[in-house]
Parts: structure tokens; C-alpha cells; sequence
């Protein structure tokens, strides 16, 4: 490898990180949002886990990908950053819909759904007529966040 392309790998590597970084810790008000809504505990829930696992997997992950877009099997434009403004506004719908998603979760509300998607569930086996994972807008739905 030429020091041109170590320098690609480097910085490929680095931004990886910084934006895994970014998405972590735009993730931790959810958790504790969770613990609160659905255990009623403040604070992250303790999870029994190697941090040196976590932190070597995320690593091979993230040196995988870089290689990948130096390979050209997937393009440099997954790096892209959403527009600030566009990323605030879904990251705020997210984190107020993540209270009805936590509140469904807590009282096992995983069959309930709106007037027009329940019409919709008439049709569909009865294995499908339920939410998945909790969503506000139920699977069924056209309702997203970007």
C-alpha cells in the first residue's frame, strides 16, 4: 500500500469512528428514556458486557467498511452527513416518538392499531396482525421519519 492510500485508509477509518461516535451518544437519551418509561429506574440499565469485545468488534467493523469503499464496492458518499438542520429535525420526531414506542413496550401494546391500518390487517395472516418492535405507526404504515 502507498503512503496515498494509507492516508485514504487513515482517514476513511477515522471518520467511520467520529460518526459511530456521533450515533452513540445520540443513542444514549434513548436508553435512558427506556429505563425510565419502561422500568422506572433513571440511569443506563446495566448490561453485562466486555467493553474490550465491544470496542475491537466495532473496530473490525469499521476497518471492514473502510476497506470496503478504498475497494470501491461501495461508495465514499455513505460517509455523507445529513444536512444538520433535516438530521436535528428526525433525531427530535425520533426521540418524541420513542416515548408512545416505550409506553407500547411497557403495557405490551403490540396488537393495538389505528382505525386505517386495522382495515389493513383484515387482509393480512394473523401473525402480521400485530406491531413489531413497539413503532408508534405500527408497521403497516407510511409514516417515516425521513
Amino acid at each position: 500500500m502507498n503512503i496515498l492510500e494509507n492516508l485514504k485508509s487513515r482517514a476513511l477509518k477515522q471518520a467511520f469512528f467520529i460518526r459511530s461516535g456521533v450515533y452513540f451518544a445520540e443513542s444514549l437519551p434513548l436508553q435512558f428514556l427506556e429505563n425510565y418509561v419502561v422500568r422506572g429506574e433513571i440511569g443506563l440499565q446495566k448490561v453485562p458486557i466486555d467493553e474490550r469485545i465491544l470496542v475491537e468488534d466495532v473496530k473490525s467493523l469499521i476497518e471492514k467498511d473502510a476497506e470496503n469503499i478504498s475497494k470501491g464496492l461501495y461508495p465514499i458518499s455513505v460517509l455523507e452527513l445529513e444536512r444538520p438542520v433535516g438530521h436535528v429535525k428526525n433525531l427530535v420526531k425520533i426521540y418524541l416518538d420513542s416515548i408512545n414506542v416505550f409506553l407500547n413496550k411497557k403495557y405490551n401494546r403490540h396488537k393495538e392499531f389505528n382505525k386505517e391500518n386495522r382495515r389493513k390487517t383484515e387482509e393480512v395472516p394473523k401473525y402480521y396482525r400485530r406491531n413489531f418492535h413497539n413503532q408508534t405507526y405500527r408497521w403497516l404504515s407510511i409514516k417515516k421519519f425521513s
